[in-house]
């Protein structure tokens, strides 16, 4: 959870390196350059929060699960 929160933490950074302009080929090129490099950073957290969302669905399961262990000792 810890990186998620550092990685969203960073995206206003991130939006505001996008400011992009249209210009020469070189200007072009490093716009292309900064996006790239934004889309891998909403990719990671795209992944972090597959990953969260995982983790609490497993944990929701176990969690329901326990009862049904804990009443099935009790008999």
């Amino acid at each position: 959870m810890a990186k998620l929160e550092i990685l969203v933490s960073e995206l206003p950074t991130l939006i505001q390196s996008l400011k992009l302009t249209l210009g020469d080929s070189n200007q072009i090129m490093e716009q292309i350059i900064l996006i790239n490099n934004a889309q891998e950073q909403l990719r990671n957290i795209n992944k972090l929060i597959a990953q969260e969302l995982k983790f609490e669905n497993i944990k929701s399961s176990a969690i329901a699960t326990l009862p049904r262990i804990t009443n099935s000792r009790k008999s």
